[in-house]
């Protein structure tokens, strides 16, 4: 009798690996949630603006995870290309110049 207590149909087994380690309540972000996502991230100043609201006020910890790997990557970027400019930007004047 008691491992009646303990019996799981393939619904709850499935349900189980799909959330396990995730928080009660957990939602995934869909597939559409992801398009609108990444469609916004595509528009210029936008996609800035909205990463930041991301990073900060999501609820759904994917999409702020996101988000704020975007700004990281974002932040990188303008770093290494300040650090080209310095060490590059005289010739690289002087090469527009040039036409």
């Amino acid at each position: 009798m008691m491992d009646d207590q303990f019996t799981m149909d393939e619904e709850d087994i499935e349900e189980d690996i799909f959330y396990e380690g995730n928080a009660e309540g957990y939602r995934p972000v869909s597939v559409m949630g992801w398009l609108g996502t990444l469609a916004l991230s595509c528009l210029p100043v936008i996609n800035i603006v909205m990463w930041f609201i991301w990073a900060f006020t999501a609820r759904r910890p994917s999409r702020k995870t996101f988000a704020r790997a975007m700004l990281l990557i974002a932040l990188i970027f303008i770093a290494v290309s300040l650090i080209l400019i310095l060490i590059y930007g005289e010739s690289m004047l002087e090469w527009a110049r040039s036409f």
